[in-house]
């Protein structure tokens, strides 16, 4: 009854609905990509991201001790990657190959995207494993088709050991339980406009 009482007596303040319904949509996210479920692996730190500028240790806060020794460790750096087109057409044909099984679609336009499904309102939110070799050095976020650039193009978060410019890397395309397919990326500078 009382849920009733409030839910009428906010009814007509629209931008508090809008409020809590965004706040119920991140507490439904749907977990896309190779990395899964596994939320550790997708969460950065201010170092990861190359924001360590804006950490600032010259006083005492609650959590310095830990930021200290993830500034220390530097386990991951932001990039670039640059996707193969061949490798992306090669995921997009699947859909298009009667009895063959077919991945994901990589034709979304961002790995971001809120869920229309009524029934289950929430927003999507990709991550995708990156491989040197068989070695998994971090993951892909953000991809996106740039219509200035002609190619899909992603925030890689790697070990900095593989974050040179040129660098040939993989991207494992797939939810588990879904078919999977690798494609080829370069590592590209970090923003990648062309202007910078």
């Amino acid at each position: 009854m009382l849920i009733q009482i409030i839910g009428q007596s906010f009814s007509r303040f629209k931008p508090w609905k809008r409020i809590m319904e965004i706040d119920v949509y991140n507490i439904k996210r749907y977990l896309l990509g190779s990395v899964g479920d596994d939320l550790e692996s997708r969460f950065m730190t201010p170092f990861d991201v190359g924001w360590d500028f804006l950490v600032k240790f010259n006083h005492d806060f609650t959590g310095k001790d830990a930021l200290l020794k993830l500034a220390e460790e530097k386990r991951r750096t932001a990039v670039t990657l640059e996707w193969n087109g061949e490798d992306v057409g090669k995921i997009f044909t699947t859909k298009l190959i009667p009895g063959e099984e077919p991945c994901e679609d990589i034709s979304v336009q961002s790995d971001v995207f809120w869920n229309e499904q009524p029934e289950e309102p929430g927003f999507t939110y990709r991550a995708d494993k990156v491989f040197a070799g068989e070695n998994q050095i971090g993951i892909s976020s953000g991809r996106i088709i740039s219509y200035n650039y002609n190619s899909m193009i992603s925030l890689g978060f790697i070990n900095p050991k593989y974050a040179k410019e040129g660098t040939k890397l993989e991207i494992l395309w797939g939810t588990p339980g879904t078919r999977q397919m690798k494609v080829r990326a370069t590592v590209k500078k970090f923003p990648y406009n062309s202007e910078f």
